[in-house]
Protein backbone atom coordinates (compact mmCIF):
# COMPACT_ATOMS: atom_id res chain seq x y z
CA UNK A 1 0.00 0.00 0.00
CA UNK A 2 2.84 2.38 0.83
CA UNK A 3 4.42 1.68 -2.57
CA UNK A 4 1.13 2.35 -4.34
CA UNK A 5 0.76 5.57 -2.38
CA UNK A 6 4.21 6.75 -3.45
CA UNK A 7 3.49 5.82 -7.07
CA UNK A 8 0.27 7.84 -6.93
CA UNK A 9 2.03 10.83 -5.39
CA UNK A 10 4.84 10.62 -7.97
CA UNK A 11 2.39 10.53 -10.87
CA UNK A 12 0.42 13.39 -9.37
CA UNK A 13 3.56 15.51 -9.16
CA UNK A 14 4.92 14.42 -12.53
CA UNK A 15 1.95 15.74 -14.50
CA UNK A 16 2.08 19.39 -13.36
CA UNK A 17 5.89 19.37 -13.48
CA UNK A 18 5.75 18.03 -17.05
CA UNK A 19 3.26 20.71 -18.04
CA UNK A 20 5.40 23.46 -16.55
CA UNK A 21 8.48 22.07 -18.31
CA UNK A 22 6.59 21.89 -21.62
CA UNK A 23 5.48 25.51 -21.24
CA UNK A 24 9.05 26.59 -20.48
CA UNK A 25 10.25 24.87 -23.64
CA UNK A 26 7.37 26.09 -25.84
CA UNK A 27 7.41 29.75 -24.80
CA UNK A 28 10.31 32.08 -25.56
CA UNK A 29 11.05 35.68 -24.74
CA UNK A 30 12.09 36.67 -28.28
CA UNK A 31 10.41 36.12 -31.65
CA UNK A 32 12.38 34.10 -34.18
CA UNK A 33 10.49 35.63 -37.12
CA UNK A 34 10.28 39.42 -37.29
CA UNK A 35 8.75 40.91 -40.41
CA UNK A 36 6.28 43.61 -41.36
CA UNK A 37 3.55 43.24 -43.94
CA UNK A 38 4.46 45.14 -47.09
CA UNK A 39 1.96 45.16 -49.91
CA UNK A 40 2.72 46.72 -53.27
CA UNK A 41 0.45 47.71 -56.17
CA UNK A 42 1.76 44.57 -57.92
CA UNK A 43 0.37 42.41 -55.11
CA UNK A 44 -3.03 44.07 -55.48
CA UNK A 45 -2.93 43.62 -59.27
CA UNK A 46 -2.16 39.91 -58.86
CA UNK A 47 -4.97 39.47 -56.34
CA UNK A 48 -7.40 41.34 -58.56
CA UNK A 49 -6.50 39.15 -61.54
CA UNK A 50 -6.94 36.01 -59.45
CA UNK A 51 -10.32 37.15 -58.14
CA UNK A 52 -11.46 38.01 -61.66
CA UNK A 53 -10.53 34.51 -62.81
CA UNK A 54 -12.53 32.95 -59.97
CA UNK A 55 -15.40 35.42 -59.68
CA UNK A 56 -18.14 33.44 -57.85
CA UNK A 57 -20.83 35.16 -59.91
CA UNK A 58 -19.44 33.56 -63.06
CA UNK A 59 -18.79 30.03 -61.82
CA UNK A 60 -20.63 27.04 -63.30
CA UNK A 61 -21.59 24.23 -60.89
CA UNK A 62 -19.81 20.92 -61.20
CA UNK A 63 -16.68 22.15 -63.01
CA UNK A 64 -13.24 21.51 -61.52
CA UNK A 65 -11.21 24.71 -61.07
CA UNK A 66 -7.57 25.22 -60.13
CA UNK A 67 -6.02 28.08 -58.16
CA UNK A 68 -2.21 28.19 -58.20
CA UNK A 69 -0.13 30.43 -55.94
CA UNK A 70 3.62 30.94 -56.15
CA UNK A 71 5.89 30.68 -53.13
CA UNK A 72 6.10 34.47 -52.94
CA UNK A 73 2.31 34.80 -52.97
CA UNK A 74 1.87 32.17 -50.25
CA UNK A 75 4.57 33.84 -48.17
CA UNK A 76 2.86 37.25 -48.39
CA UNK A 77 -0.50 35.67 -47.52
CA UNK A 78 0.95 33.86 -44.49
CA UNK A 79 2.62 37.02 -43.21
CA UNK A 80 -0.59 39.00 -43.66
CA UNK A 81 -2.65 36.43 -41.73
CA UNK A 82 -0.09 36.22 -38.92
CA UNK A 83 0.05 39.98 -38.51
CA UNK A 84 -3.64 40.72 -39.00
CA UNK A 85 -5.05 37.97 -36.79
CA UNK A 86 -2.18 37.08 -34.47
CA UNK A 87 -0.18 40.34 -34.24
CA UNK A 88 2.85 38.26 -35.22
CA UNK A 89 5.01 37.32 -38.18
CA UNK A 90 5.27 34.32 -40.48
CA UNK A 91 7.40 33.01 -43.32
CA UNK A 92 6.70 30.18 -45.80
CA UNK A 93 9.05 28.28 -48.12
CA UNK A 94 7.77 25.79 -50.72
CA UNK A 95 10.32 23.18 -51.72
CA UNK A 96 10.81 19.42 -52.02
CA UNK A 97 7.03 18.95 -52.36
CA UNK A 98 6.53 20.45 -48.92
CA UNK A 99 5.64 23.70 -47.21
CA UNK A 100 7.91 24.87 -44.41
CA UNK A 101 6.25 27.38 -42.10
CA UNK A 102 7.93 29.54 -39.48
CA UNK A 103 5.90 31.89 -37.32
CA UNK A 104 6.23 33.96 -34.16
CA UNK A 105 3.02 34.83 -32.32
CA UNK A 106 2.95 36.92 -29.13
CA UNK A 107 0.83 35.85 -26.17
CA UNK A 108 -1.61 38.71 -25.45
CA UNK A 109 -0.79 40.36 -22.15
CA UNK A 110 2.49 38.45 -21.73
CA UNK A 111 6.07 39.07 -22.82
CA UNK A 112 6.35 35.64 -24.37
CA UNK A 113 6.16 34.29 -27.91
CA UNK A 114 5.12 31.00 -29.43
CA UNK A 115 7.70 30.31 -32.13
CA UNK A 116 6.31 27.74 -34.54
CA UNK A 117 8.26 25.64 -37.04
CA UNK A 118 6.21 23.20 -39.11
CA UNK A 119 6.55 21.11 -42.24
CA UNK A 120 3.50 20.11 -44.27
CA UNK A 121 3.23 17.57 -47.10
CA UNK A 122 0.38 16.87 -49.52
CA UNK A 123 -1.86 14.04 -48.33
CA UNK A 124 -5.39 13.67 -49.67
CA UNK A 125 -7.65 16.71 -49.43
CA UNK A 126 -5.65 18.63 -46.81
CA UNK A 127 -1.88 18.65 -46.15
CA UNK A 128 -0.40 16.43 -43.43
CA UNK A 129 1.96 17.78 -40.77
CA UNK A 130 5.20 15.79 -40.66
CA UNK A 131 7.11 18.07 -38.28
CA UNK A 132 6.08 20.56 -35.61
CA UNK A 133 8.14 22.40 -33.05
CA UNK A 134 6.89 25.01 -30.58
CA UNK A 135 9.92 26.94 -29.40
CA UNK A 136 12.31 24.24 -28.17
CA UNK A 137 9.53 21.69 -27.70
CA UNK A 138 9.18 19.04 -30.44
CA UNK A 139 5.62 17.83 -30.99
CA UNK A 140 5.09 14.30 -32.39
CA UNK A 141 3.50 14.34 -35.86
CA UNK A 142 0.60 12.17 -34.73
CA UNK A 143 -0.21 14.58 -31.91
CA UNK A 144 0.04 17.62 -34.22
CA UNK A 145 -2.36 16.09 -36.74
CA UNK A 146 -4.73 14.95 -33.99
CA UNK A 147 -4.84 18.53 -32.65
CA UNK A 148 -5.41 19.91 -36.16
CA UNK A 149 -8.25 17.44 -36.66
CA UNK A 150 -9.82 18.56 -33.37
CA UNK A 151 -9.58 22.21 -34.41
CA UNK A 152 -11.27 21.45 -37.73
CA UNK A 153 -14.00 19.55 -35.90
CA UNK A 154 -14.59 22.66 -33.79
CA UNK A 155 -15.24 24.57 -37.04
CA UNK A 156 -17.82 22.06 -38.29
CA UNK A 157 -20.66 24.49 -37.57
CA UNK A 158 -18.82 27.53 -38.95
CA UNK A 159 -20.54 28.29 -42.25
CA UNK A 160 -17.51 29.55 -44.25
CA UNK A 161 -15.62 26.38 -43.29
CA UNK A 162 -18.58 24.23 -44.34
CA UNK A 163 -18.68 25.94 -47.75
CA UNK A 164 -14.93 25.54 -48.19
CA UNK A 165 -15.08 21.82 -47.40
CA UNK A 166 -18.00 21.36 -49.80
CA UNK A 167 -16.00 22.87 -52.66
CA UNK A 168 -12.47 21.74 -51.81
CA UNK A 169 -11.10 18.71 -53.66
CA UNK A 170 -7.39 18.81 -52.91
CA UNK A 171 -4.53 21.03 -51.73
CA UNK A 172 -1.24 20.17 -53.46
CA UNK A 173 2.22 21.42 -52.47
CA UNK A 174 4.29 19.98 -55.31
CA UNK A 175 6.51 21.86 -57.75
CA UNK A 176 7.27 24.74 -55.42
CA UNK A 177 3.69 26.00 -55.67
CA UNK A 178 0.45 25.74 -53.73
CA UNK A 179 -2.37 24.43 -55.90
CA UNK A 180 -5.99 24.31 -54.75
CA UNK A 181 -8.53 22.27 -56.70
CA UNK A 182 -12.19 23.03 -56.07
CA UNK A 183 -15.61 22.37 -57.56
CA UNK A 184 -18.28 25.06 -57.45
CA UNK A 185 -21.57 23.81 -56.02
CA UNK A 186 -25.09 24.92 -56.89
CA UNK A 187 -26.49 27.81 -54.80
CA UNK A 188 -23.05 28.38 -53.29
CA UNK A 189 -23.11 32.13 -54.02
CA UNK A 190 -26.26 32.57 -51.92
CA UNK A 191 -24.70 30.46 -49.18
CA UNK A 192 -21.55 32.62 -49.29
CA UNK A 193 -23.61 35.78 -48.86
CA UNK A 194 -25.37 34.24 -45.87
CA UNK A 195 -22.03 33.17 -44.38
CA UNK A 196 -20.35 36.55 -44.88
CA UNK A 197 -23.30 38.54 -43.51
CA UNK A 198 -24.78 36.39 -40.70
CA UNK A 199 -28.07 37.40 -39.01
CA UNK A 200 -26.39 39.39 -36.21
CA UNK A 201 -24.43 41.42 -38.77
CA UNK A 202 -27.57 41.99 -40.83
CA UNK A 203 -29.22 43.38 -37.69
CA UNK A 204 -26.33 45.82 -37.27
CA UNK A 205 -26.53 46.96 -40.87
CA UNK A 206 -30.29 47.38 -40.57
CA UNK A 207 -29.79 49.67 -37.57
CA UNK A 208 -27.43 51.96 -39.49
CA UNK A 209 -29.52 51.76 -42.64
CA UNK A 210 -32.51 53.03 -40.66
CA UNK A 211 -30.35 55.75 -39.09
CA UNK A 212 -29.29 56.94 -42.54
CA UNK A 213 -32.91 56.93 -43.68
CA UNK A 214 -33.73 59.38 -40.87
CA UNK A 215 -30.63 61.57 -41.20
CA UNK A 216 -30.64 62.05 -44.95
CA UNK A 217 -34.19 63.42 -44.97
CA UNK A 218 -32.97 66.77 -43.60
CA UNK A 219 -29.65 67.04 -45.44
CA UNK A 220 -28.86 69.16 -48.52
CA UNK A 221 -28.10 67.54 -51.87
CA UNK A 222 -24.32 67.55 -51.26
CA UNK A 223 -23.73 67.11 -47.52
CA UNK A 224 -20.34 66.75 -45.92
CA UNK A 225 -19.47 63.32 -44.59
CA UNK A 226 -19.28 64.93 -41.17
CA UNK A 227 -23.03 65.59 -41.29
CA UNK A 228 -23.64 61.83 -41.27
CA UNK A 229 -21.16 60.78 -38.60
CA UNK A 230 -22.78 62.05 -35.35
CA UNK A 231 -26.05 60.14 -35.75
CA UNK A 232 -24.37 56.96 -36.95
CA UNK A 233 -21.77 56.88 -34.20
CA UNK A 234 -24.31 57.88 -31.55
CA UNK A 235 -26.23 54.75 -32.57
CA UNK A 236 -22.99 52.78 -32.56
CA UNK A 237 -22.20 54.04 -29.05
CA UNK A 238 -25.67 53.09 -27.83
CA UNK A 239 -25.57 49.60 -29.34
CA UNK A 240 -21.95 49.03 -28.30
CA UNK A 241 -22.76 49.43 -24.60
CA UNK A 242 -24.43 46.04 -24.58
CA UNK A 243 -22.49 44.53 -27.46
CA UNK A 244 -19.21 44.72 -29.35
CA UNK A 245 -18.22 48.34 -30.16
CA UNK A 246 -15.67 47.18 -32.74
CA UNK A 247 -18.26 45.15 -34.65
CA UNK A 248 -20.66 48.11 -34.51
CA UNK A 249 -18.03 50.47 -35.94
CA UNK A 250 -17.21 48.03 -38.73
CA UNK A 251 -20.88 47.92 -39.67
CA UNK A 252 -21.09 51.74 -39.69
CA UNK A 253 -18.11 51.99 -42.04
CA UNK A 254 -19.45 49.33 -44.39
CA UNK A 255 -22.83 51.08 -44.52
CA UNK A 256 -21.16 54.45 -45.15
CA UNK A 257 -19.06 53.00 -47.96
CA UNK A 258 -22.05 51.51 -49.75
CA UNK A 259 -24.06 54.70 -49.29
CA UNK A 260 -21.35 57.10 -50.48
CA UNK A 261 -20.75 54.99 -53.59
CA UNK A 262 -24.50 54.59 -54.23
CA UNK A 263 -24.24 50.79 -54.00
CA UNK A 264 -27.25 48.82 -52.84
CA UNK A 265 -26.91 46.81 -49.66
CA UNK A 266 -29.18 44.24 -51.29
CA UNK A 267 -26.19 42.91 -53.25
CA UNK A 268 -24.86 41.61 -49.92
CA UNK A 269 -28.11 41.22 -47.99
CA UNK A 270 -31.02 40.28 -50.28
CA UNK A 271 -33.49 41.01 -47.46
CA UNK A 272 -32.48 44.69 -47.67
CA UNK A 273 -34.65 45.02 -50.77
CA UNK A 274 -37.65 45.21 -48.43
CA UNK A 275 -36.09 47.80 -46.08
CA UNK A 276 -37.17 51.47 -46.23
CA UNK A 277 -35.53 53.17 -49.24
CA UNK A 278 -32.59 55.50 -48.71
CA UNK A 279 -32.65 59.03 -50.05
CA UNK A 280 -29.35 59.21 -51.90
CA UNK A 281 -27.13 62.27 -51.41
CA UNK A 282 -23.72 63.17 -52.85
CA UNK A 283 -21.45 62.87 -49.82
CA UNK A 284 -18.36 65.13 -49.86
CA UNK A 285 -15.10 65.91 -48.10
CA UNK A 286 -13.22 69.11 -48.84
CA UNK A 287 -16.22 69.86 -51.11
CA UNK A 288 -15.43 66.82 -53.30
CA UNK A 289 -17.34 63.57 -53.53
CA UNK A 290 -14.32 61.60 -54.80
CA UNK A 291 -12.38 62.37 -51.61
CA UNK A 292 -15.30 61.21 -49.46
CA UNK A 293 -15.42 57.93 -51.40
CA UNK A 294 -11.68 57.42 -50.98
CA UNK A 295 -11.92 58.19 -47.26
CA UNK A 296 -14.80 55.88 -46.34
CA UNK A 297 -13.61 53.00 -48.54
CA UNK A 298 -10.14 53.13 -47.00
CA UNK A 299 -11.66 53.36 -43.52
CA UNK A 300 -13.82 50.30 -44.17
CA UNK A 301 -10.87 48.36 -45.63
CA UNK A 302 -8.64 49.26 -42.68
CA UNK A 303 -11.38 48.16 -40.27
CA UNK A 304 -12.04 44.87 -42.03
CA UNK A 305 -8.71 43.76 -43.54
CA UNK A 306 -6.05 45.97 -41.91
CA UNK A 307 -4.11 49.15 -42.64
CA UNK A 308 -1.26 47.70 -44.80
CA UNK A 309 -3.70 46.19 -47.27
CA UNK A 310 -5.91 49.29 -47.26
CA UNK A 311 -2.92 51.53 -48.02
CA UNK A 312 -1.75 49.23 -50.82
CA UNK A 313 -5.19 49.24 -52.44
CA UNK A 314 -5.26 53.04 -52.35
CA UNK A 315 -1.83 53.28 -53.95
CA UNK A 316 -2.77 50.68 -56.57
CA UNK A 317 -5.81 52.76 -57.53
CA UNK A 318 -3.64 55.84 -58.07
CA UNK A 319 -1.13 53.90 -60.18
CA UNK A 320 -4.00 52.62 -62.34
CA UNK A 321 -5.43 56.14 -62.64
CA UNK A 322 -2.03 57.44 -63.75
CA UNK A 323 -1.86 54.80 -66.49
CA UNK A 324 -5.29 55.36 -67.97
CA UNK A 325 -7.72 57.09 -65.66
CA UNK A 326 -8.03 60.54 -64.12
CA UNK A 327 -4.30 60.69 -63.31
CA UNK A 328 -2.21 60.20 -60.19
CA UNK A 329 -3.53 62.29 -57.30
CA UNK A 330 -1.87 63.06 -53.98
CA UNK A 331 -5.27 64.45 -52.92
CA UNK A 332 -6.77 60.99 -53.27
CA UNK A 333 -3.84 59.45 -51.41
CA UNK A 334 -4.32 61.94 -48.57
CA UNK A 335 -7.99 60.90 -48.32
CA UNK A 336 -6.93 57.24 -48.42
CA UNK A 337 -4.41 57.68 -45.61
CA UNK A 338 -6.86 59.72 -43.52
CA UNK A 339 -9.46 56.99 -44.00
CA UNK A 340 -7.10 54.21 -42.96
CA UNK A 341 -6.22 56.09 -39.77
CA UNK A 342 -9.91 56.63 -39.08
CA UNK A 343 -10.69 52.95 -39.68
CA UNK A 344 -7.79 51.86 -37.50
CA UNK A 345 -9.05 54.00 -34.62
CA UNK A 346 -12.52 52.53 -35.06
CA UNK A 347 -11.37 48.94 -34.43
CA UNK A 348 -7.94 49.02 -32.77
CA UNK A 349 -9.36 48.08 -29.37
CA UNK A 350 -12.63 48.33 -27.52
CA UNK A 351 -11.33 51.42 -25.72
CA UNK A 352 -10.38 53.26 -28.92
CA UNK A 353 -13.64 52.15 -30.54
CA UNK A 354 -15.69 53.63 -27.70
CA UNK A 355 -13.61 56.83 -27.55
CA UNK A 356 -14.17 57.39 -31.26
CA UNK A 357 -17.91 56.80 -30.83
CA UNK A 358 -18.05 59.32 -27.99
CA UNK A 359 -15.98 61.88 -29.89
CA UNK A 360 -18.01 61.70 -33.09
CA UNK A 361 -21.43 61.48 -31.45
CA UNK A 362 -21.13 65.09 -30.23
CA UNK A 363 -20.26 66.45 -33.67
CA UNK A 364 -17.14 66.77 -35.77
CA UNK A 365 -15.66 69.16 -38.33
CA UNK A 366 -13.97 68.19 -41.59
CA UNK A 367 -10.62 69.45 -40.32
CA UNK A 368 -10.90 66.97 -37.45
CA UNK A 369 -10.75 63.98 -39.82
CA UNK A 370 -9.28 65.26 -43.10
CA UNK A 371 -6.36 67.62 -43.76
CA UNK A 372 -6.34 70.39 -46.35
CA UNK A 373 -5.57 69.01 -49.81
CA UNK A 374 -6.23 71.81 -52.32
CA UNK A 375 -2.50 72.49 -52.76
CA UNK A 376 -1.53 68.88 -53.46
CA UNK A 377 -0.66 67.85 -57.04
CA UNK A 378 -3.19 65.73 -58.90
CA UNK A 379 -4.51 64.70 -62.35
CA UNK A 380 -1.02 63.57 -63.42
CA UNK A 381 -0.68 61.01 -66.21
CA UNK A 382 2.05 58.45 -65.59
CA UNK A 383 4.64 60.29 -67.69
CA UNK A 384 4.06 63.55 -65.82
CA UNK A 385 4.11 61.82 -62.44
CA UNK A 386 7.48 60.24 -63.28
CA UNK A 387 8.86 63.55 -64.63
CA UNK A 388 7.83 65.54 -61.57
CA UNK A 389 8.28 62.97 -58.79
CA UNK A 390 10.42 60.19 -60.22
CA UNK A 391 7.73 57.50 -59.95
CA UNK A 392 6.59 55.45 -56.98
CA UNK A 393 9.18 55.18 -54.21
CA UNK A 394 11.43 57.94 -55.57
CA UNK A 395 12.69 60.58 -53.10
CA UNK A 396 10.31 63.29 -54.36
CA UNK A 397 7.36 60.89 -54.13
CA UNK A 398 8.36 59.86 -50.60
CA UNK A 399 8.68 63.53 -49.61
CA UNK A 400 5.08 64.14 -50.70
CA UNK A 401 3.87 61.12 -48.75
CA UNK A 402 5.78 62.32 -45.70
CA UNK A 403 4.11 65.73 -46.04
CA UNK A 404 0.71 64.03 -46.09
CA UNK A 405 1.61 62.04 -42.97
CA UNK A 406 2.67 65.27 -41.22
CA UNK A 407 -0.66 66.86 -42.07
CA UNK A 408 -2.50 63.86 -40.67
CA UNK A 409 -0.37 63.82 -37.52
CA UNK A 410 -1.34 67.44 -36.89
CA UNK A 411 -5.02 66.52 -36.58
CA UNK A 412 -5.94 65.94 -32.90
CA UNK A 413 -8.11 62.92 -33.71
CA UNK A 414 -5.14 60.96 -35.10
CA UNK A 415 -2.55 61.82 -32.45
Amino acid sequence: MRRLWWIGVSLGLALPVSLVLALCLALETQPRVQRTTTFTPEHIAQARHLLAQHDPRLQQPGILHTVTLSEAQVDVLAQYLAQQYGAGSAQVALQDDAARLSASLPLPGWRFYVNVAATLHSAGVLPYCTRLRLGRLPIPAWLANWALHRVLQHWQEYQPYILAREALQRVDLSGGKLTVLYVWRANMLDKMRAALIPPEEQARLRAYHDTLVQVTRTLPRRPSLTALLPALFSRSLERGRSGDPIAENRAVLLMLTLYSKSHSLATLVPAAQAWPPLLLRVVTLNARDDLAKHFVLSAALAAHVGVPLADAIGLYKEVEDARGGSGFSFNDLAADRAGTRFGQLAVHSQDTARRLQQRLSVGVQERDIMPATADLPEFMPEAEFIRRFGGGGAPADQAMLSDIERRLAALPLYR
